[in-house]
């Protein structure tokens, strides 16, 4: 009994965190390409990004095929999967807009075993994005 609590203790008590969000604030012109990633320090089964708009890019880990698949988006085929699945990364890059200036979010829920959306810890970051055509003079 004190085997099986002690594991489930050791499994509710270990991390599922964020360990790196790139770039946090990024100035480009249109045209040019972004690239928006973040990292968590274990295994994740869904990844989301937020356009400022609301729209939405969603991934999913598919294990039986062994890799990301895009699910719904919002953004249209101009957002790519950017990232090492193996490394617990996931991100995007998209050649910006105007309209893609503002507050970009990333959404990443860890993969729980035989378990469905919702049943794992999610963590969430933030990334500014400015996109401003320069002025010439």
């Amino acid at each position: 009994m004190r085997a099986v609590l002690l594991l489930l203790f050791l499994h509710t008590s270990s991390g599922f965190l964020i360990t790196d969000v790139k770039p946090g604030l990024i100035k480009v012109a249109p045209g040019e390409a972004v690239t928006l990633f973040c990292a968590v320090d274990d295994d994740y089964e869904w990844c989301k990004f937020y356009h400022p708009s609301g729209s939405f890019c969603d991934f999913e880990w598919k294990r039986s095929t062994g890799n990301i698949t895009r699910q719904t988006c919002g953004l249209s085929d101009r957002v790519r999967f950017h990232g090492k699945y193996d490394d617990r990364e996931c991100g995007i890059t998209f050649t910006a807009t105007e309209e893609d200036t503002g507050i970009w979010k990333c959404e990443i829920e860890e993969y729980v075993t035989w378990r469905s959306r919702g049943a794992g810890r999610v963590q969430t970051a933030q990334m500014n994005v400015t996109v401003h055509t320069p002025t010439t003079q």
